[in-house]
């Protein structure tokens, strides 16, 4: 079977990393963390159906390590941090009416062959979150665009606070391709966390553009060879 290597390393404030490196465990395959099948007939085993297969194959999740809550209050628009336990901020609403926060841990991919990811809620899962709040989704090709993929969340109108709990999913990254994905980590030295925060300050400059777009004001520069360049310097044995 063919094969992509995606490079991945764990983002967080400088003051935290080695902190959230030893909390978080690796991205791990969807699959391992669904229950058992439920029937030994082929055609009744949900983790044997093709279509169940087309997605579980190439997502990979990541659990809470610890629960922490946040509470907020001022208005959406205007929102303040009334009480947390955990490193949260906030952000004014990206919804009407909904307060917008995020945790402050982050992850980021790369990979010198197109693919893309697919990043969503662990909706495979009945976490404890979804009582306040969803998870935000998006995606990019992560061989053209390099930036980090927080756990940020949108709250439910009427919602002003919450929790995630120890043992839950947080996250899921799936990787739109056939090829089986073989996943190695690095450390995030300086240079490539300022690498991943240049892209997001440029993005607040081409924000009105379609990712497509941003694409090239990436790869024109080179960006992308150093940015490999200092990742293979730093992967993990």
């Amino acid at each position: 079977m063919k094969t992509i290597t995606v490079y991945w390393t764990i983002l967080s404030d400088p003051d935290l990393h080695t902190t959230m490196n030893m909390l978080w465990d690796s991205p791990k395959p969807l699959i391992t963390l669904l229950p058992p099948g439920g029937n030994t007939e082929d055609s009744h085993n949900y983790r044997l159906c093709s279509g169940a297969q087309n997605i579980i194959k190439n997502t990979f999740a990541v659990v809470h390590p610890v629960t922490t809550s946040v509470k907020l209050g001022g208005t959406p628009e205007t929102p303040v941090i009334e009480e947390k336990d955990g490193p949260w901020s906030v952000y004014p609403a990206p919804l009407k009416n909904s307060y917008r926060l995020d945790y402050d841990h982050s992850w980021a991919f790369f990979s010198e062959e197109s693919v893309e990811l697919q990043v969503t809620p662990p909706y495979m899962h009945n976490t404890f979150d979804k009582n306040n709040g969803m998870m935000s989704s998006g995606g990019m090709n992560i061989s053209k665009w390099f930036r980090p993929i927080n756990l940020s969340y949108i709250l439910w109108e009427g919602q002003n606070s919450l929790t995630v709990k120890k043992g839950d999913p947080a996250i899921y990254f799936q990787f739109l391709t056939d090829k089986k994905i073989i996943l190695k980590q690095f450390e995030c030295t300086p240079e490539i966390l300022s690498l991943s925060r240049q892209v997001v300050f440029t993005s607040l400059f081409l924000h009105l553009q379609p990712l497509k777009n941003r694409y090239p004001h990436f790869i024109k520069n080179n960006r992308h060879k150093r940015l490999l360049k200092l990742i293979k310097e730093n992967l993990f044995d």
